[in-house]
């Protein structure tokens, strides 16, 4: 039994893999594992398969095929390797803290500072002086002068309907001419 613990995950494979009678170009059709990964897990050489991922998914898939438990291959593999632990323990490393540009921030605070000033002025224009009254257009000027003073002619018209005015009553109606 000692023997049985200290044999690899890749000779157990292949011991299997053989009493079965069937050829790693059999298994790699059926399974769709290259042949030369399968290979690579028979001869232990895990460093040929990029990444432990895929290592333990092309074991799950080949123990399946042989008609193994993959929990005890993958077992195996763990503790040959010892990754177990490691990627229980391992947690992703945390992001690098970024580079903050001083510039940008200060390019930032300066706009919004403008954008206060600029409001800030808008505001106070708006709020404290009353509207500027226009110069006077060359027509309002004549229609004052003739109003503020009116010719004898208009006078004499004006006083003739005040009189006249005065003298009917309320109930009085206006006589056609």
């Amino acid at each position: 039994m000692n023997g049985e613990k200290k044999e690899t995950v890749g000779l157990f494979l292949r011991k299997e893999r053989e009493k079965k009678n069937v050829s790693l170009d059999a298994v790699a059709k059926v399974t769709r594992i290259t042949r030369e990964n399968l290979a690579a897990l028979e001869n232990d050489d895990f460093q040929f398969i990029s990444a432990p991922v895929f290592v333990r998914g092309f074991l799950r898939n080949y123990a399946n095929y042989l008609g193994l438990d993959p929990k005890e291959v993958i077992a195996r593999y763990d503790s040959q390797t010892e990754l177990l632990p490691a990627i229980q323990d391992q947690e992703p490393p945390p992001p690098p803290p970024r580079e903050e540009n001083p510039l940008f921030k200060t390019l930032l605070f300066l706009s919004i500072l403008l954008a206060g000033v600029a409001i800030s002025f808008w505001y106070y224009q708006k709020t404290s002086a009353p509207p500027s009254p226009l110069p006077p257009s060359p027509s309002d000027s004549r229609i004052q002068s003739s109003s503020s003073k009116p010719t004898p002619q208009k006078q004499k018209a004006a006083n003739r309907v005040l009189r006249a005015e005065k003298g009917k009553k309320p109930t009085d109606k206006p006589q056609a001419s």
